[in-house]
């Protein structure tokens, strides 16, 4: 049978196995996801921690208390002094120190009118045009946050935002109502990234921020810090890749090099090499690799050498099986009566003879990596926050086990897919490049 109509033959044979079609489409989509990380998924740091605890393609909504209660704030004022000055302000009336930090902000207002305003100060509503620092006018904060009376805002679900409920002022449960004010809108500082929400047209935006639009549905909800786990999850896609193909590379350069000297000139080195190797087998694999990333420290890099490290055991046992089995053959006998050199009959004539145990390896080794690297980074000592690692994701979301549940089950719940898709189309290539199995 000729290479090509062997080839033919077994993906043939691949695509009959349902169960391995099914997992190499599950695969296929998660490397077409991670190659467009960056487009499907621009922003998976941004956090914004009005909108956390979301569920899945929930709205949210704006609501302010009808009532005012006591908030502890630092105080903005536009003043023409040249220096700082005591004032008494707040509820409490005392009397505070302001302090001069810049020139204040003269803005245009919609009507055309124009005003001034202390930079950084929240008086920004939507629509207002800054048109630079004022000549003659300066800004003063307080050097200490006063006690004055506001009225307090809440975001959540279309319901719950205007629900009442209980919250502590100065010590004491107080009964709060809510009226509802909408949709909730993201106010975006064009400085640091950062983002928050706030009503609709709201008179609280500061002089870098930008209202960018009403709070779009999040597809699988928010976590604990209010960023998209869709979003996540696709760049934690690309890291489980990473992690999967770099630590079976690593695993197949120790474990196809030792497995072939092994099985190929016996002897001490095959017994050294097979102890080491049995050794290996009897640690913990996972515990090993927290041992190693306690020694080297939480890295993604270092993710990559811990799980290398543990990974190449198996494929040793593998190839030198393979070797022991072929090393007689008449190709081998053949390839020493014309002279080629050890090095030249393991890389050109038993390799090539040993890919389908390789490949099938490949597969299921990947599967075992990702689930690996979600394990350390579940503990806590895998790749470094805020990189999004489906293992961390869970662990985020634990601690909301119960009231938030879509936060852990959704990167469980991929997790699993793509270990069970690799596991599949292992067990499809395994049939496959079986000649002696009919499918």
């Amino acid at each position: 049978m000729t290479q090509k109509k062997f080839n033919r033959t077994v993906f043939r044979r691949l695509f009959r196995h349902k169960l391995a079609v099914i997992g190499l489409s599950i695969i296929l989509l998660m490397i077409i996801v991670s190659l467009f990380a960056d487009v499907i998924a621009p922003d998976p740091y941004s956090m914004n921690l009005d909108a956390t605890l979301i569920p899945p393609m929930k709205q949210v909504y704006a609501a302010k208390s009808k009532d005012q209660f006591e908030t502890k704030k630092y105080i903005y004022e536009v003043s023409d002094s040249e220096e700082s000055y005591y004032k008494i302000v707040g509820k409490r009336s005392e009397n505070v120190l302001f302090e001069k930090l810049g020139n204040a902000l003269e803005i245009k207002l919609p009507d055309g009118k124009t005003e001034f305003v202390p930079l950084n100060s929240k008086s920004l509503p939507p629509g207002y045009e800054i048109i630079g620092e004022a000549d003659d006018l300066y800004t003063f904060r307080s050097t200490k946050s006063v006690l004055v009376m506001e009225h307090w805002y809440r975001y959540d679900s279309l319901g719950k935002h205007t629900k009442n409920s209980k919250e502590v002022v100065s010590g004491e449960l107080v009964d709060v109502e809510w009226e509802d004010l909408g949709v909730a809108y993201v106010v975006v500082d064009v400085e640091s990234g950062n983002k928050r929400l706030h009503p609709k047209g709201a008179s609280d935006l500061i002089s870098t921020e930008i209202e960018s639009g009403p709070m779009k549905r999040p597809i699988l909800g928010t976590d604990n810090a209010g960023r998209d786990i869709a979003q996540r999850l696709v760049h934690g896609a690309r890291i489980s890749l990473y992690v999967g193909i770099v630590v079976i590379l690593i695993s197949l350069i120790i474990g196809i090099t030792l497995g072939a000297l092994a099985g190929f000139y016996g002897g001490w080195i095959d017994s050294v090499i097979s102890r080491f190797t049995d050794i290996m087998f009897a640690f913990p694999g996972l515990l090993f690799a927290i041992a190693v990333m306690a020694v080297l420290g939480r890295d993604l890099f270092n993710v990559f050498i811990a799980l290398g490290l543990v990974g190449w055991p198996p494929i040793v046992r593998i190839i030198r099986g393979e070797v022991v089995a072929l090393k007689e053959s008449e190709f081998v006998e053949a390839a020493k009566a014309i002279g080629a050199k050890n090095k030249r009959i393991i890389l050109r004539h038993l390799l090539p003879n040993m890919l389908a145990p390789i490949i099938v390896y490949v597969s299921l080794g990947i599967a075992g990596a990702i689930m690996s690297e979600a394990g350390l980074s579940f503990l806590g000592i895998g790749v470094r926050p805020p990189m999004p690692s489906w293992g961390s994701m869970i662990n985020d979301g634990f601690q909301h086990a119960l009231d938030s549940p879509h936060v852990w089950l959704v990167p469980g719940i991929v997790i699993a897919l793509v270990v069970l898709a690799f596991n599949f189309l292992g067990d499809g290539l395994r049939d496959a490049l079986d000649p002696k199995l009919k499918i």
